[in-house]
């Protein structure tokens, strides 16, 4: 009896000497299954580590914010990555990644700025670094899914995944000939790219895929490319000069956003829809075309665009029209205004302003509303902080919620006596000076 206590005794202190163990050594790892631990996170400091050889599993983000360590030694056990597995280990210098791993996860080595070297061994039925090309290929697709500083794409690829590139500090890349797609967020945040070609043989580049490229200033997109995501660009504040695939139908949401450099651009004919906010916060914008075959335009389009002083529509779109040279786009079948920008006149004809029409244009200091119009939409001078005063004619018989959201300096001449009874009692949100009655 004596000895069955003392073995289990020493049984209890090995346990408590294991758990403790693996505390002072940084792993935290969970128990699946008789076969199966899961190293859920690593807490330690040392530069040089090497990981477990009973962990089968490691958990997303489980290193990431390491940012001591330079080398991780993967074992022969481990059979999956997790996503950001190793996120922001800003100081990894390389990792091999071993025959037994079958699951990788998304944005692997998200922040790894200093990483150059990835190596697949070879013997590893589902991935491969072939060619020394410093990256992971997923063998059966062809498709390089993790890529870092010093990768050479092989000519044998044919899809860039998602988030491949995603944060790395790669200045330019050759994309070879083979590619015919890029995924989702495949080279966001590459702050460092300052220039890139996309080969003729690409027909789709997913969502967010350049977005936040500081430094990128030029792109061409080729003919090839008939299909392109939303926020594609949206924060490439250094982006001057765009030339856009003419087979493109679309301009999704945020497309362009914030691209404070981007001067002009054409939109080709065979775009049909522009989505909500596609060039918000284009700043140094100056002029933009709507062609014949735009159909569909969203709200905050242009918001923000303090430099745009030219808006043309095609005379052949069945949909828009810039009627008078009004320098606005109006939604021709109701005569609504939806809209302008600081050089717009309003043409006699229009009826309605539209929601949003001149949303964010700071630079807007003077308007005249003519007597044809009877309404203002929701949040239609949000934002106009130059503007300081604007007459609305009495036959404006509704103005919607939020009209003139943050307009600081602004005082409102009514020829109406009293507030009208279709005005929304939001309508002027803010309570800036009115002056009823005004015959001036």
């Amino acid at each position: 009896m004596k000895n069955k206590n003392l073995i289990m005794a020493l049984l209890f202190f090995a346990v408590i000497f294991l758990f403790v163990g693996c505390e002072k050594r940084g792993f935290i790892i969970n128990k699946i299954n008789e076969q199966e631990y899961e190293l859920d996170r690593y807490t330690g400091f040392n530069e040089n580590i090497v990981i477990p050889s009973n962990v089968t599993r490691i958990a997303d983000y489980a290193f990431s914010d390491c940012s001591s360590l330079r080398t991780v030694e993967i074992p022969n056990s481990v059979i999956s990555i997790g996503n950001k597995a190793f996120f922001d280990c800003r100081n990894l210098l390389n990792i091999e990644i071993p025959k037994s791993v079958t699951s990788i996860g998304n944005s692997l080595f998200w922040g790894c700025a200093n990483l150059t070297s990835i190596i697949v061994d070879e013997s590893n039925s589902i991935y491969d670094s072939r060619d020394n090309s410093n990256a992971i290929v997923f063998t059966s697709t062809n498709s390089l899914i993790v890529g870092c500083e010093t990768t050479l794409i092989p000519n044998s690829i044919t899809s860039i995944g998602d988030y491949a590139f995603a944060s790395c500090r790669i200045k330019s890349i050759e994309i070879p000939d083979s590619v015919t797609s890029i995924g989702d967020s495949a080279f966001y945040g590459c702050s460092n790219l300052t220039n890139i070609e996309i080969p003729s043989n690409v027909t789709s580049i997913g969502n967010v895929a350049f977005a936040s490229c500081k430094n990128l200033k030029n792109i061409v997109i080729p003919d090839s490319v008939t299909s392109i995501g939303y926020s594609l660009f949206s924060y490439c504040t250094s982006l001057e000069n765009i030339i856009m695939s003419n087979s493109v139908t679309s301009f999704d949401h945020s497309l362009f956003y914030n691209c404070s450099n981007l001067t002009n651009i054409e939109i080709p004919n065979s775009v049909t829809s522009i989505g909500n906010g596609v060039f918000r916060g284009c700043s140094s914008l100056t002029n933009i075309e709507i062609p014949s075959s735009v159909t569909s335009i969203g709200d905050f389009a242009f918001s923000g665009c303090n430099s745009l002083i030219i808006i043309i529509v095609d005379e052949s779109n069945p949909i828009y029209d810039s009627r008078d040279n009004c320098n606005g786009i109006i939604l021709t079948a109701d005569d609504s205004l939806i809209f302008g920008c600081k050089t717009t006149l309003i043409p006699n004809s229009v009826t309605s302003i539209g929601d949003y029409a001149f949303a964010g244009c700071s630079s807007l200091t003077s308007i005249i509303i003519p007597h044809s119009v009877t309404r203002i939409g929701k949040s239609a001078f949000d934002r106009c902080d130059s503007l300081t005063s604007i007459e609305i004619p009495s036959s404006v018989i509704y103005i919607e919620i939020y009209a003139f959201g943050s307009c600081e300096n602004l005082t409102i001449y009514c020829r109406a006596l009293s507030k009208p009874r279709g005005w929304n009692r939001d309508w002027n949100y803010y309570n800036y000076p009115v002056i009823w009655g005004y015959n001036g």
